[in-house]
């Protein structure tokens, strides 16, 4: 059935263009929250105690349009943390952890061991915090 869209030209009615249009924000939301539609393959699945990392070091802000977070390491090794807001907020927000001394236990979310998604953040006034 062809009708008239918005703008007066015709168009095909049930031609799918209006659905594509929410495809994209379903696929970016789908690529950033890690989900996927197929299940882990056998051996990626492991317990906590294995795929939990610690990182011990200095965490600095970068304020762009949003704060992005790092932590530079004494091996050194920099590496981006992804800290959700109530975490930050329980560390004693950006202004409370930026240029401290911190301990990062979390997860990596890329192979190269770049971005680090944080569990928990403890930040120490001096050099107390281990990863022991």
């Amino acid at each position: 059935m062809r009708t008239r869209n918005r703008t007066g030209r015709p168009e095909e009615r049930g031609s799918g263009r209006a659905g594509g249009r929410h495809l994209l924000p379903a696929l970016l939301f789908a690529v950033a929250t890690g989900c996927s539609s197929t299940p882990p393959a056998g051996g990626e699945a492991t317990a906590d105690a294995e795929s939990a990392e610690c990182l011990l070091g200095r965490l600095d802000i970068v304020w762009n349009h949003e704060p992005r977070f790092f932590v530079t390491t004494d091996e050194p090794l920099e590496a981006e943390v992804l800290i959700g807001e109530a975490l930050l907020r329980e560390a004693g927000g950006p202004l409370g952890v930026n240029g401290k001394r911190v301990r990062v236990l979390g997860r990596w979310v890329t192979e190269d061991r770049r971005v680090l998604r944080a569990d928990r953040v403890d930040v120490s006034p001096g050099n107390e915090v281990s990863c022991g």
